[in-house]
């Protein structure tokens, strides 16, 4: 979990008392965005931040934006409508595993195996025809509605990728979901 233990250090240092004063960060007002790989490190780290107790009472992650991030890497993801061959050799090298069948790692790479009614606000972007299958961000979307998780959710038409999505209608609306949820 190399990834997503790079990024808790950082939230770390983020909530961090010298850093909150030094740089004038408002705990109450933090969040994530990430993109593909990124996007999958951004949910994991606020599904997962309920767990830490390196943080002080109350700081939370409160916002998430995430761009065609892979939200379930388990063998779900190898049926017909799942990611490539090629993508799969990729998924099972960075999860640490040579089957599906036998990797423990999946479920716990997965975004969404982790959600609870805790969960920060996702605004999660996917287009309609990329190599992240969208049935990821749609059923990861329907898990945080299920969990009572405010979602909004966007399906761009096309191919864009992560942060190819970013015309300018999609940054205004990531922008007012973030306005909306960190004040």
């Amino acid at each position: 979990p190399a990834g997503l233990d790079d990024v808790r250090r950082a939230l770390d240092w983020v909530f961090r008392p010298t850093t909150l004063s030094t740089y004038d960060v408002d705990s109450k007002r933090v969040g994530v965005f990430g993109g593909s790989a990124g996007g999958n490190l951004a949910a994991m780290l606020a599904v997962t931040d309920h767990d830490s107790t390196a943080y002080a009472e109350g700081d939370r992650i409160r916002a998430v934006v995430d761009l065609s991030g892979p939200t379930n890497l388990t063998t779900r993801s190898t049926e017909a409508d799942g990611v490539s061959a090629a993508f799969q050799r990729k998924q099972l090298l960075y999860l640490g595993c040579r089957t599906y069948s036998d990797c423990p790692a999946a479920t716990r790479a997965s975004p969404e195996y982790h959600v609870t009614s805790d969960t920060a606000p996702f605004f999660i972007g996917h287009s309609t025809d990329e190599f992240i299958p969208l049935w990821e961000s749609q059923e990861f979307a329907a898990t945080l509605r299920r969990h009572d998780v405010p979602v909004t959710f966007v399906a761009v038409e096309g191919s864009a990728h992560s942060i190819a999505q970013l015309d300018e209608a999609m940054s205004k609306r990531v922008a007012s979901f973030l306005r909306e949820h960190l004040g």
